[in-house]
């Protein structure tokens, strides 16, 4: 079956689709048991790792089927929403945690769903190597197909919005709606994509082609999408009730028992609103990237993201302060670079429509009132390709930075991680790699 795409069920998803080296590579990677149900075309159903020869040769020990698991449509039969599937036998969670009784519980697990087995430690150094993965070639290609579909649809859509307004403003109001809809998701996927081959790159040293990072995103759109919202809408919740205890305030006298309470829950409420609104400005950066590395559902990306802040918040902000510093920088130096690289194609054009049409759409940019159309020289003809060159090469500079960006973040992110501290170092592993290899 050498050469088929093939889907694997992991943690209660169909992951795929991938070729046969890429789920060798997973198998040996993750220590997956040889119970893991997997497809590919022509066959009749999902089948067990262990039962198909090409594949059998890899696994150590054999592990149980999660019980009821139906890898058709990734649910469990007679399971809740968050009781998916059984732990692997490598130790690692790959199952769901079960429904909790309360919401602080389902908040925050005892057990996180941390599927992504992390081969060594990063330490803080190692977070600079996340300015390597911005040069990767599949990588650069989806971080500019990420931010040319999103300046595309949402460009058409917001430009609809502006020709609706001459109408009427309730008209133009869902097209701004669909418009920033659409540049998130688009965005977010685009993030997803990023975050999937910063992970295969760091555990196998490649990273997935370009349209397996996408399928693989687009399988994943729902969680990459929406955490980052909902994470943002929750922040509203503790100001609500601190609306309606101001109004409970204006009692004259609510007696010392009361008053204390009020005080408390205004204190509590408080501490909330400030925990929220950290985990929303992490979470539209570290979303996508948690998602992609432990491959987890909406509620299992939140709770896995509030353990974050609750832990680990002072070492992510620490840490990114060089790191940030750097890419700001290395965002001010592809400016630079670009202003002069422009002005080859810039000149070129001007020495053929004529440098006063360049003038004279200066002048109609700042608000001269010229007419293009009257402009001498072709100047249109000549406009347009410069425009086009200009949109390729800023988007290409920026694809580069944003993978750096996304780069940086992941190794944070598996800085922050818990049990990060308890591996060994990222020298021995490479080491002992290398020995494993020579023998």
């Amino acid at each position: 079956m050498a050469g088929k795409s093939w889907y694997v069920a992991l943690g209660g998803q169909r992951v795929g689709p991938l070729t046969d080296d890429e789920l060798r590579r997973r198998i040996t990677a993750e220590n997956l048991p040889d119970s893991t149900k997997v497809w590919t075309q022509g066959m009749e159903g999902w089948t067990s790792l262990g039962g198909l020869p090409e594949f059998a040769s890899l696994f150590r020990t054999g592990g149980p089927a999660p019980s009821g698991f139906e890898p058709s449509t990734g649910m469990n039969r007679g399971a809740g929403a968050f009781d998916t599937g059984s732990s692997r036998d490598d130790g690692s969670t790959s199952s769901r945690p079960a429904a909790q009784g309360s919401i602080i519980d389902r908040f925050f697990p005892d057990e996180l769903p941390l599927r992504f087995k992390q081969p060594h430690r990063i330490g803080w150094r190692d977070v600079w190597g996340g300015f390597a993965l911005g040069f990767d070639r599949n990588r650069a290609l989806v971080a500019l197909a990420s931010f040319g579909a999103t300046t595309l649809v949402g460009g058409i859509l917001f430009g609809i919005a502006l020709i609706a307004a001459r109408v009427t403003a309730v008209l133009a109001l869902p097209f701004v709606v669909a418009g920033a809809a659409a540049a998130i998701a688009i965005s977010f996927v685009g993030l997803g994509a990023l975050s999937f081959q910063a992970r295969e790159k760091i555990l196998e040293g490649s990273s997935p082609a370009f349209g397996v990072a996408l399928a693989w995103a687009r399988q994943h759109a729902v969680s990459l999408a929406l955490t980052p919202i909902i994470v943002s809408v929750t922040i509203a919740a503790p100001l609500i009730v601190l609306g309606l205890l101001g109004v409970v305030a204006l009692i004259p006298y609510a007696g010392p028992i009361l008053t204390g309470l009020i005080f408390g829950v205004h204190l509590a409420l408080g501490l909330a609103t400030v925990f929220l609104i950290v985990a929303a400005a992490l979470a539209w950066t570290f979303a996508p990237i948690i998602v992609a590395f432990e491959e987890t559902t909406v509620m299992e990306t939140m709770q896995v993201l509030f353990n974050l802040v609750r832990s680990a918040v002072v070492r992510l902000l620490l840490w990114a302060i060089l790191p940030s510093m750097a890419l700001s920088l290395v965002a001010m130096l592809v400016m630079w670079v670009g202003m002069v690289a422009l002005s080859i194609p810039v000149g070129i054009t001007g020495g053929i429509s004529g440098f006063p049409s360049l003038l004279g759409m200066q002048m109609l940019m700042a608000g001269g009132g010229l007419d293009m159309v009257q402009m001498p020289g072709g100047s249109v003809i000549g406009l347009f390709p410069t425009g086009i060159w200009i949109g390729l090469f800023y988007a290409s500079l920026l694809a580069v930075v944003m993978a750096m960006q996304n780069g940086v973040m992941a190794l944070l992110y598996l800085g922050a991680r818990p049990g990060n501290d308890d591996l060994i170092s990222r020298d021995t592993y490479l080491a002992r790699k290398s020995g494993g290899d020579a023998a």
